[in-house]
């Protein structure tokens, strides 16, 4: 078995690194030896050459990009992963595409891992380069994932422990407030204006505008989180974020893929869908806002991705490295 432990070459910088580079690394090392130790006490069997950590809210150990182990939530009180085993399993035998499938389970469900699925995580490059078919095919396959969870019923999914989610437009506009922080000269004129106009429509809005009906969420619709190939869409993974809410939550993201993208989706979306498109672009304004105030000009993926907020007429290409 393998540890990795952080030398001069693997942190970079020809050999030299700062104390805060090196505390991390270190950091994470140990924390890789924790998630690794318990692996090998849950599963004996178990064996690998190489490992790595990402952590988020989840931990996620990666062995020999075969196997994926993902930890109970660290940020909700250590919930278990067990919620998210029994939705998988509801959705899985209804849907084309393929999605997790835990076959190694802690008893106590505080880690689970399955089979690593192949593919990449999209991105606006990746997804460009896929023909009109396989674009159009992705979006009925998500779609249809989208479908299954949403319909779901929601006492059903409260008899497994599932919860209501945060009331969602709260913490929406809060993010809108960000708008400001936005530094002087980052954004055109029309850019800037373009947005003050969205943002002055968007507090206009009555409430019963924003509030709809709720349903089942995969809760987590991050473009990340679907793998292509060159074929197309292959895979969608990460369905820790669970909970009960307005369904527009799980279509927000998907705007980073242009407004083309959304559509194709909600066309094979087959639950009520009045009002959902405006309210998940809302969303992503705000998404948008507080990245633009952050991200570095052009030539980062964040930035890529939250400019197709703006409408082609306003959008420059120089300015999101040639992709509109």
């Amino acid at each position: 078995m393998f540890s990795w432990i952080p030398d001069r070459h693997s942190l970079g910088g020809g050999g030299s690194w700062s104390s805060s580079d090196l505390g991390f690394h270190l950091e994470n090392s140990l924390a890789l030896e924790h998630r690794l130790s318990q692996l090998q006490h849950l599963w004996p069997d178990l064996e690998w050459s190489e490992a790595r950590l990402e952590e988020y809210d989840h931990d996620v150990v990666h062995l020999d990009e075969r196997w994926v182990f993902r930890f109970a939530c660290k940020v909700r009180e250590h919930e278990p992963l067990d919620i998210e085993l029994a939705l998988l399993d509801r959705v899985r035998d209804r849907i084309d595409l393929p999605i997790p499938n835990y076959t190694r389970v802690a008893p106590d469900f505080s880690v689970a891992g399955y089979e690593r699925i192949p593919g990449t995580s999209v991105t606006l490059d990746g997804w460009d380069q896929l023909d009109r078919s396989a674009q159009e095919k992705g979006a009925a396959d998500l779609a249809q994932l989208l479908n299954v969870v949403h319909s779901i019923p929601i006492a059903a999914f409260r008899a497994l422990g599932g919860k209501r989610g945060k009331r969602p437009w709260p913490s929406w506009r809060k993010r809108f407030k960000r708008f400001h922080l936005i530094p002087d000269g980052k954004l055109t004129n029309s850019e800037f204006g373009y947005l003050t106009e969205q943002v002055r429509e968007f507090q206009s809005l009555k409430r019963r505008a924003l509030y709809q009906h709720f349903t089942v969420l995969q809760g987590d619709t991050d473009i990340e989180h679907i793998l292509i190939d060159r074929q197309g869409v292959c895979g969608v993974i990460d369905f820790g974020d669970y909970c009960i809410a307005d369904p527009a939550v799980d279509f927000c993201q998907y705007w980073s893929l242009g407004e083309d993208f959304v559509d194709l989706v909600l066309s094979n979306y087959v639950l009520p869908s009045e009002g959902l498109k405006q309210r998940s672009r809302w969303m992503f304004l705000a998404i948008a806002i507080n990245t633009l105030s952050r991200a570095e000009i052009g030539d980062s993926e964040e930035w890529r991705r939250v400019y197709q907020i703006f409408p082609k007429e306003i959008a420059e290409p120089s300015r999101s490295d040639g992709y509109w």
